[in-house]
C-alpha cells in the first residue's frame, strides 16, 4: 500500500485508510442533523419489514465516513465531483467498515496550475464485503 497524500501518489497507487465502528449513537445524531426522518434509519421494525437485520445507515452517512477516513490523504484538496456512486450492501450500527482508495486518473491544467485526481474507493465491513463504493474527483494546486 501507498503512503502520503493523493497529490503525491501516481495512477495506480492503492491506500489503506483504516477502519471504524459506527454507532447507534452516530446513526441517531446524523439522522438528526441531517433531518432525515425515515423509519428504516431509525426504527428497527421497520427496516425488518423490508428484510434487513435492524435499522440502517443511510448512504450520505457512508460518503461522509469516505472524507473522514481518508484523513490527510486529502489534505489541501478540494472535492469537485462524484461518480458511480453506488450502495451494494446493508450496514447496520455497530458495524465496523473501513477504506480503500486508489487513483484512478490524473490530469494537470497547466493554465491555471491545478491537478485533478481521480481516486476510486470501496468501503468494506467487517467480513470484508464492499458495501459501499464510487470515485470521486479532488482538485489541488500543481507543486
Amino acid at each position: 500500500m501507498a503512503t502520503g497524500t493523493l497529490a503525491e501518489g501516481n495512477v495506480g497507487d492503492k491506500f489503506d485508510c483504516g477502519s471504524r465502528t459506527i454507532t447507534g449513537t452516530e446513526l441517531d445524531m446524523f439522522c438528526t442533523i441531517g433531518d432525515l426522518r425515515l423509519d428504516p434509519f431509525l426504527i428497527d421494525e421497520a427496516a425488518q419489514a423490508l428484510g434487513f437485520k435492524g435499522r440502517l445507515v443511510p448512504g450520505p452517512f457512508l460518503f461522509t465516513i469516505v472524507f473522514g477516513l481518508a484523513g490527510d490523504l486529502l489534505k489541501d484538496h478540494v472535492h469537485v465531483g462524484t461518480n458511480n456512486l453506488k450502495v451494494r450492501g446493508p450496514v447496520f450500527p455497530n458495524d465496523r467498515i473501513g477504506l480503500e482508495i486508489e487513483i484512478l486518473n490524473k490530469k494537470e491544467d497547466k493554465d491555471k496550475g491545478r491537478v485533478f485526481t481521480t481516486w476510486g474507493f470501496a468501503l468494506k465491513n467487517q467480513n470484508d464485503a464492499v458495501v459501499f463504493q464510487g470515485e470521486n474527483t479532488c482538485m489541488h494546486q500543481a507543486r
